[in-house]
């Protein structure tokens, strides 16, 4: 919005009522921010009633510094042009946005009710930290992947999740058995009917 490189998409639902809505922030791949992909959120945002933030940054590259501010200032701004229940923002990361998702609940826990990781990136130095794994603890984290990704292995999205339960995290894993990397594209109502089960259970 303000300028490129504090770009970001927002879509707001159309049956947008008087109250805050909750908020999904969405952190794209390497590749760059595709239009596709908020068009995608957005029927699920149409459907729920939520708001999607999707930050740009460049290719993807989550672990530059940068990227952890470029979220928070989309948020900020956001607020100014949309009711946004602050409570209730979610942080899903698709592919290499796993690695800013995990940046950012790292150092920011209070500021997000749940992460989504989708075919993620995975960094057991940043989560399985006694730090991350304490301020996580009893907050949700839902993981959804491929069994068949060539790009980010199966066994480390299993390892990971068997770490994370073994200290009683709240963890949830989706894996399908015959999709690779481009997961979100071929279950994407899916996915998302995955994601909103997960989001009812948690606000119940």
């Amino acid at each position: 919005q303000r300028k490129p490189a504090e770009h970001y998409y927002i879509y707001i639902p159309s049956n947008i009522s008087q109250k805050p809505l909750p908020v999904i922030v969405f952190l794209h791949g390497a590749g760059g921010n595709f239009k596709i992909y908020t068009w995608l959120w957005s029927q699920f945002a149409q459907k729920n009633d939520f708001i999607i933030i999707a930050p740009t940054l460049g290719f993807g590259d989550w672990s530059r510094p940068e990227g952890t501010q470029l979220v928070l200032k989309a948020i900020d701004d956001a607020a100014k042009i949309a009711q946004i229940d602050q409570k209730k923002i979610y942080l899903a990361g698709l592919s290499n946005g796993g690695r800013g998702v995990s940046r950012l609940a790292g150092q920011f826990p209070d500021k997000f009710k749940g992460l989504i990781y989708i075919s993620p990136v995975i960094e057991p130095h940043l989560l399985n930290t006694k730090i991350f794994i304490d301020q996580w603890l009893k907050k949700p984290i839902l993981i959804i992947s491929g069994n068949e990704d060539d790009r980010i292995p199966i066994q480390s999205i299993e390892e990971q999740t068997k770490n994370w339960m073994s200290s009683n995290m709240n963890i949830t894993l989706h894996l399908y058995p015959h999709e690779d990397h481009f997961l979100i594209f071929n279950q994407a109502q899916n996915i998302f009917e995955i994601i909103s089960a997960w989001i009812k259970r948690i606000d119940l």
